[in-house]
Formats: C-alpha cells, structure tokens, sequence
C-alpha cells in the first residue's frame, strides 16, 4: 500500500466545527513530513521524504520544488518564509526561492534555520567535546538571486 493512502484530509471552520472543503494546498496531503508554515506560505516533503512541496498560501495548489537524488531523503529541517524554503538532505542543507523554481547548497555539512528575516547557518563544532558552534546570519534583503538549476 502507498503511504498515506488511508489518509482522510478533513477541515473545519474554527468558530463553527462545522467541516468545510479542505483548502487547496492541503487537499492531495498524503504521507507528508510534518507540514510547516510561516503563517502564510506552507511547504511539506511527501513520497517518503522525496519531494518538497510549496504553495505561497493554503489558498493555491503547492507544486513541486525539490527531488531528492535516488537513496536521499529531505530530513525534519525544513523552514518556509514567504517564497523562500530551507531544507536539509544530509549533510547538505539548501536554499531554495520556491516562486522562481530555484535552489542552491548554502551549508555543506550544518544546520539551517529560515526566519521571517533572515537565514541562519550553523557550523558542526570540530569535535564532540566542544558543544560551541560558530552561526552565521544572512539577512533575506541580502541575498544574491539563486541561480538557475543546471
């Protein structure tokens, strides 16, 4: 059986709990890697943890941002701030502008974190014994345009 194939999306109006359609970026959800938001835009993997997804808003259709290489999986790292979505396919993190359909490799072997304002990056320490990390703030504002996907 396909994963989340016993899977019934249902919505409810919050005042009422009476069950509305279920919104359009919500409505072929099966299997999904806990979907995340930023209050607005929404991105989730799907097809164990192959495929990123993104929709601007729970109002449009998300569409397909990211495919992992055959044997990867996109982990539980991935950040939406308006149009852009941070996500990890270990060891590798990536930055993807998911309304221009691009993405690039911003951390090679550390963590990410994506915010309203800006794109934090983080070092593995050197050795177990240091638990100190050097991070790295990158303002939205600041970022070059991603390049287009060779």
């Amino acid at each position: 059986m396909k994963p989340g194939a016993l899977t019934i999306m249902r919505a409810a109006e919050a005042k009422t709990g009476r069950v509305v359609a279920a919104p359009p970026a919500l409505r072929r959800l099966r299997g999904a890697l806990s979907p995340v938001t930023d209050g607005r835009a929404i991105a989730y993997a799907t097809d164990q943890w192959r495929s990123l997804w993104w929709s601007p808003s729970l109002e449009v259709a998300p569409r397909r941002v990211y495919t992992a290489p055959k044997g990867n999986f996109i982990e539980n790292w991935v950040h939406v701030a308006g149009r852009y979505v941070s996500f990890t396919v270990w060891p590798k993190a990536y930055l993807a502008d998911a309304s221009r359909g691009r993405y690039m490799e911003v951390n090679p072997g550390g963590d990410t974190h994506l915010g309203k304002e800006g794109l934090a990056l983080g070092k593995p320490p050197k050795n177990k014994a240091n638990r100190v990390a050097d991070i790295v703030f990158l303002p939205l504002k600041s970022l070059p345009p991603i390049p287009p996907c060779k």
